[in-house]
C-alpha cells in the first residue's frame, strides 16, 4: 500500500513524518514524503533519507492509495485525488471549514477525520494533544499575553493573573479540563468544574483521579453539575474561565454568552481551548491570528486559539502525531475501499465518502443530511 505524506500549509506548523519513525512503518506500507516536510520544525530533507524516507513529487498524489496531510489539502492537491478508492487522512476541523468540506464532497473524495476516531490506542495521542492545550493554560498563558502587551493594554490582567491564588471556572469534563486541574490545584489555586449532566458529575466523583484530587487538595476542587442560572452565577465568581468540550474532535456547542463574558471579574481571562470544534461564544473572534491574538470584551481578555498543539508545540505535537497515524495505517488491509466499509474503526472517523457527508458529528453540527456508509 503507497502512503504519500504531505508537506503542510504555512497555517500549521506540526509535520505528520518525523525521520525516527521509520522503524514503526507498518509491513505492508511503503511510504513516500513530499520535499521539505519536516523543514517548519528543523528537520531537512536528507534526515528522512537516511533514515530510509523515499522522496516523491507532488503530481504523484494520483499514484497514492492514501493522502495524509494534518492541514486541510489545497485546490491543486485535491485535483490530483481522481481515483474513488484513494483516502485522505487528515484533521477534522471542518465545523469551521466548510468550503473545504464542500470541495470533498464536489469531488466524491473519500476522507477520514483524525480527531474523529476513536479507538483504544488512539486514545494516548488525545490524551497528550490535550494535554498541551492544558499546559498552555497552567504554563504559557501568561508569556503569551506579556508577548502581545501592545501599549499596555494588558497589564492590569498579567498583574491578575501573577496573584498566588486564582479562581478557576472550567466548563465541561475533558482530558484537558483533568490535566489542567492536576496543574492548577500543584499551584494552589481555586477550582470550579461544572458539568451539564448530573450523571456524568457522580461518574466523575467516583473516579480514582478525581477522587483522589479532591480529597488531597480538599476545599480547593468543586464539581458541580450545571443549568444557565449556575453557569452564569459562577461566571460572576471566577478569575479564569476555561471552556473545553467533553470529546476530542467533538462539536462545541454555544453555552457561553456575552453576559457571562462581562460577568467575569475585572481584568480576567476567557480561554476557549475547543475552538477549532466550533466557537463556543459569539462574543469573540474567530480565529484569532497574528493580527488579533485576543479579542476585548469590556474588561475581559478573550483567547480563542485554533489548534494550540500546533502553534505552541510543534515538535512534540508532531512526534505523537506521527506516532499515531503510523497506528493508524495498521488498520488497512491492501485495500483501502474494502477496509473503509469493514473496519468499525474507520468507517466511523469517515468525514466524506462517495459525495456524501457519512460522519453523524459532521452532519448535525452543520444541520447537513448525512449517510452514515
Amino acid at each position: 500500500m503507497k502512503v504519500v505524506f504531505l508537506k503542510e500549509s504555512k497555517k500549521e506548523n506540526r509535520v505528520s513524518l518525523v525521520p525516527r519513525s521509520f522503524d514503526s512503518i507498518p509491513k505492508n506500507v511503503e511510504i513516500f514524503f513530499q520535499p521539505n516536510i519536516g523543514k517548519s520544525i528543523g528537520y531537512d530533507d536528507e534526515s528522512y533519507l537516511v533514515s530510509g524516507f523515499k522522496p516523491i513529487k507532488k503530481s504523484d498524489i494520483k499514484t497514492a492509495d492514501i493522502i495524509v496531510k494534518l492541514s486541510p489539502l489545497s485546490k491543486s492537491e485535491l485535483r490530483l485525488v481522481s481515483d474513488p478508492k484513494q483516502l485522505v487522512i487528515s484533521n477534522c476541523f471542518l465545523v469551521n471549514n466548510a468550503v473545504y468540506l464542500k470541495r470533498l464532497l464536489n469531488e466524491k473524495i473519500a476522507s477520514l477525520g483524525i480527531e474523529l476516531f476513536h479507538e483504544d490506542n488512539v486514545f494516548p495521542w488525545l490524551i497528550k494533544n490535550e494535554t498541551l492545550k492544558s499546559n498552555f493554560v497552567s504554563n504559557d498563558l501568561i508569556k503569551y499575553l506579556s508577548e502581545h502587551n501592545k501599549k499596555d493594554k494588558l497589564t492590569k490582567t498579567l498583574e491578575l493573573l501573577e496573584r498566588p491564588v486564582l479562581k478557576y471556572l472550567i466548563v465541561n469534563y475533558s482530558y484537558a479540563s483533568v490535566e489542567l486541574i492536576k496543574n492548577l490545584l500543584v499551584n494552589g489555586h481555586e477550582i470550579t468544574l461544572l458539568e451539564s449532566n448530573q450523571f456524568y458529575v457522580d461518574v466523575l466523583k467516583n473516579n480514582k483521579v478525581i477522587n483522589e484530587l479532591l480529597t488531597v487538595h480538599k476545599g480547593k476542587l468543586t464539581i458541580k453539575s450545571y443549568g444557565f442560572d449556575l453557569l452564569n452565577d459562577e461566571c460572576k465568581k471566577c478569575d479564569v474561565l476555561v471552556y473545553t468540550t467533553t470529546t476530542p474532535g467533538g462539536i462545541a456547542h454555544t453555552r457561553i454568552t456575552y453576559d457571562m463574558i462581562v460577568s467575569v471579574k475585572k481584568n480576567g481571562v476567557f480561554v476557549d481551548l475547543s475552538a477549532e470544534n466550533g466557537l463556543c461564544c459569539e462574543a469573540i473572534n474567530y480565529p484569532n491570528d497574528k493580527r488579533y491574538p485576543y479579542t476585548m470584551v469590556k474588561n475581559t481578555v478573550c483567547l480563542a486559539l485554533n489548534n494550540i498543539p500546533s502553534k505552541f508545540y510543534p515538535k512534540d505535537a508532531s512526534d505523537f502525531t506521527c506516532d499515531f497515524i503510523l497506528n493508524l495505517l495498521k488498520h488497512f488491509e491492501d485495500n483501502t475501499l474494502d477496509t473503509i466499509k469493514s473496519d468499525y474503526a474507520i468507517k466511523n472517523s469517515m468525514q466524506t465518502f462517495g459525495g456524501n457527508i457519512v460522519s453523524k458529528t459532521i452532519g448535525e453540527s452543520l444541520n447537513l443530511k448525512y449517510k452514515e456508509i
